[in-house]
């Protein structure tokens, strides 16, 4: 496998850190997706989402066909 490799023309060497950086980028990213939601969930009025799930499922049942 690696004369199979070692012929061709541009070779590059990958270093364990370019998995590492690659790992920590997406568990950065995850991380900050998660914090960004939990706090705007945290900063929502409870009342009003109930208020309008309710209005969504009334409204949703009204405009149900008959069956």
């Amino acid at each position: 496998m690696n004369d199979w490799l070692g012929n061709f023309a541009y070779r590059t060497d990958l270093h364990w850190w370019v998995f590492a950086s690659a790992g920590l980028g997406a568990l950065i990213l995850a991380l900050i997706t998660v914090r960004s939601l939990a706090i705007k969930t945290a900063l929502t009025n409870p009342t009003k989402s109930l208020r309008e799930e309710w209005q969504r499922e009334s409204t949703k049942s009204f405009l149900k066909p008959f069956g």
